[in-house]
Parts: structure tokens; C-alpha cells; sequence
């Protein structure tokens, strides 16, 4: 019947040194959550940056979102160490690493449980038409079936063949356990500068992986303030489309996206009333946007 959150958000610069932070309460059982980050510019190339976070098991915000292991801010004590580096013109590197603590139990687990996640990336830029990143991640945490160690890889190159389109080819890998995932796609954009009042997108990914425990995440484009990173498990494939069109002034945008998903390894998926007889599925989302 009565609830309430507050917070305040801090920061101080000086020379090199940056310090910012927020600490919230929530009136819920007097739940507390902070987050905390120091950074240390050293030269013009490296960047050191140390943050340290908190939330209570009792905290909770309705809209709540920070840097977090878990998909709730709430349970979670942890530190991260970050490095970002540009050692030679047209190099970006990053390396973090984060370990976290849940002092109450999990979602299946008995116990306290602990994990840590150790990051390299990097992008190189050719030219103005061609860049090339990758990022590896190295992920252990704790499940009910013990600890499940996480390996994953992407690779992505970039094409602009022209200022208002672009090609991305990527590359998925996941280890895990001894359990093993990939998938390869191409993804294509029109419309990149927004100045004309069609848009268009596509993308085809092809997945093959051992079981649910080594599924891959792919990021597909999707309609306005929407964000779809889909996992798929088994062996099958995976085309989308969108099209986006504004007129009267860009007051008023349709935006149409269809997606198809053909498995090579079932003839029918999910369970219960849920269930599709078939080895395709279809979906299909429509919007509509009026600026007034």
C-alpha cells in the first residue's frame, strides 16, 4: 500500500581523476543500493577506471536499471576493474574484469553464490568503410547444476559500401561445459542518415549448437525503442526484415518487421498449448508512431 524510493547521485573531477556515483533507499524493508565508479585517465592512450556496487537483498525500484550480473538490481555485491587502451591510430581495445557475490540464494540454489567475468575486446578501423571488432568473454558462475564455465566469441566486420547503407558479417561462438554453439550471419541496413522516408533492414543467421546450455545470442534489427537479442539452441536457421516508412513530415511512421525461424533438427517446438506443429515459425510486429 505504501512504498517509496529515493536517491541521490554524486560526482567531482579534477585534472585526471574522475569520481561519480548514486546511492538510492527504498522504504521496502529499508533496502539500500549504490554503485560507485573511480577513473584515472593516465595519458592521452590508457584509461583506468575501478567501480564497486552494492544492493541490498531488501532494496527494489520499479524501474531500477544499473550495471548488474543479475537482471534485477538487487542481491548483488561486486567489483569491476576496466582498462581502455588505444595504443595506435585506429585501435580501441578494452579488458575488464568483474567478480560478483549474491549473499542470498539464487533462483534454484540453496546458498550464497559467487562468479566472475574476465572481457577482451577490441576494434580496428581500415578506413572510413571498413572496421573489424571481436570480443571474447570468459564467465564462471554458479548454477544448480554446479559451476558452468562460459566461453564466448564474436567477431564482426563492417561495410559501408555507401553513407546510407551497411553489411555486417558475424561470427558466434559458446563453450560451455564441454557443450558447443555457433552461428554465422549477415545483417544489412538502407537508411543510415535518416533523411529520406524509407528504411530498410535484413538479416540471415544460420545457429548449430549442442544443447540449451551453449545457445547463442543474435542480435537482430527491430522496430523504433526496441531491442531484440534472440537466443536460439539446436540446428536451424534465421531470416528478419524490417521496414520503416515516415510521412507527413515524419509525424506519423510505420514500421513493419517479419521473422522466420526454420529448425533442421525437430518437427515441432515449445510444448503444451504452446505448441507449433511444424519445424517454422513466424512472427510478425507492427507499429505504429504519431508525433503530435
Amino acid at each position: 500500500k505504501r512504498f517509496g524510493v529515493m536517491g541521490v547521485n554524486y560526482g567531482y573531477e579534477a585534472y585526471r581523476w574522475l569520481f561519480r556515483g548514486e546511492t538510492a533507499y527504498s522504504t521496502n524493508q529499508g533496502g539500500i543500493a549504490t554503485l560507485n565508479t573511480v577513473c584515472w585517465k593516465i595519458d592521452s592512450k590508457y584509461t583506468l577506471t575501478a567501480s564497486q556496487r552494492y544492493y541490498d537483498y531488501h532494496y527494489y525500484s520499479f524501474y531500477a536499471s544499473a550495471l548488474s550480473d543479475n537482471s534485477n538490481v538487487q542481491n548483488e555485491t561486486a567489483a569491476t576493474l576496466r582498462i581502455d587502451a588505444t595504443p595506435m591510430d585506429g585501435l580501441q581495445m578494452y579488458v575488464y574484469a568483474d567478480f560478483f557475490y549474491n549473499p542470498w540464494p539464487r533462483f534454484g540454489l540453496k546458498s550464497s553464490s559467487r562468479g566472475e567475468e574476465c572481457v577482451v575486446g577490441g576494434t580496428y578501423t581500415f578506413n572510413r568503410s571498413n572496421t573489424l571488432s571481436s570480443k571474447y568473454s570468459f564467465k564462471s558462475k554458479e548454477y544448480t547444476t554446479g559451476m558452468q564455465n562460459h566461453h564466448r566469441l564474436r567477431l564482426q566486420w563492417t561495410i559501408l559500401p555507401t553513407e546510407n547503407t551497411r553489411w555486417q558479417t558475424t561470427v558466434v561462438m559458446h563453450i560451455v561445459n564441454g557443450s558447443y554453439g555457433e552461428a554465422i550471419g549477415e545483417t544489412f541496413r538502407y537508411g543510415l542518415d535518416n533523411t529520406k522516408p524509407l528504411r530498410l533492414s535484413a538479416s540471415v543467421f544460420y545457429f548449430h549448437t549442442s544443447d540449451y546450455n551453449s545457445r547463442v545470442f543474435i542480435y537482430e534489427p527491430n522496430v523504433t525503442n526496441t531491442m531484440t537479442m534472440p537466443n536460439f539452441y539446436g540446428h536451424g536457421a534465421r531470416a528478419s526484415g524490417t521496414v520503416q516508412y515516415q510521412v507527413w513530415e515524419r509525424r506519423i511512421m510505420l514500421e513493419l518487421k517479419y521473422g522466420v525461424t526454420r529448425y533442421f533438427d525437430r518437427k515441432t517446438q515449445s510444448s503444451g498449448l504452446q505448441t507449433i506443429f511444424s519445424n517454422v515459425k513466424n512472427d510478425i510486429t507492427l507499429q505504429l508512431r504519431i508525433r503530435i
